[in-house]
């Protein structure tokens, strides 16, 4: 899961069909069987790709998991940079896309990868928030600010999809903008300055990308 959005690289048709039936093979016998009890025999026979086509694409089981985790945030960061940034929008992307991928989420967890997605989104996020203010998070201040923030932004999400995602991504949205404030007062709050408003209900401001002063 080494791309973090800031390059693409164009699969061929047939690689990204072996990728997505080795996903969907894979996914349909974790619920079944535990994670490690499933050999690579067993996944390439259930998914009807070769041994050889298996390690043209992945090293590993565990690279199934976390490169479709990582091309879903590719997707997700690729669709906000479209347009003037809204945080609010954010969220409700973000909810939406754990709600509506919720069984690949799940098998990361128990496939005992949550750590690495978390360090992974983590990066995507920080990404995101350097490419929207034109600057880089490298500030002892700005940095454990952005992690502090961003870890709780990661554990609220966990602890919805673990109440069986009772609130809606909207719902999600409005919370998580009453605790993160404005995106100005976080941007603040990390050494940065940003002119988004993140107020449910209210006027939310786009941003061109161009640091604050």
């Amino acid at each position: 899961m080494e791309n973090t959005g800031k390059e693409k690289k164009q699969i061929p048709a047939s690689q990204k069909l072996v990728r997505e039936c080795l996903l969907t093979s894979l996914l349909l016998l974790m619920q079944k069987k535990d994670f490690e009890d499933i050999s690579i025999t067993v996944l390439t026979e259930k998914a009807g790709v070769s041994r050889m086509s298996f390690y043209r694409n992945y090293q590993s089981k565990e690279e199934i998991l976390t490169d479709a985790c990582q091309n879903l945030m590719n997707e997700l960061i690729e669709e906000m940079n479209k347009t003037s940034f809204d945080i609010r929008e954010f969220f409700v992307k973000l909810f939406t896309l754990f709600r509506d991928n919720q069984l690949l989420f799940a098998s990361v967890q128990k496939a005992g990868l949550g750590e690495a997605f978390q360090n992974h989104f983590l990066k995507n996020a920080q990404n995101l928030l350097e490419q929207l203010l034109g600057k880089p998070i490298n500030t002892p201040l700005s940095y454990y600010s952005f992690s502090y923030r961003m870890g709780g932004l990661f554990q609220t999400l966990r602890t919805w999809i673990q109440g069986g995602f009772r609130e809606s991504p909207e719902k999600m949205a409005d919370i998580l903008c009453q605790l993160f404030g404005t995106l100005e007062d976080a941007a603040a709050t990390v050494g940065l300055v940003a002119g988004f408003n993140c107020s449910p209900g209210g006027n939310r401001s786009g941003h061109t990308g161009t640091p604050g002063r």
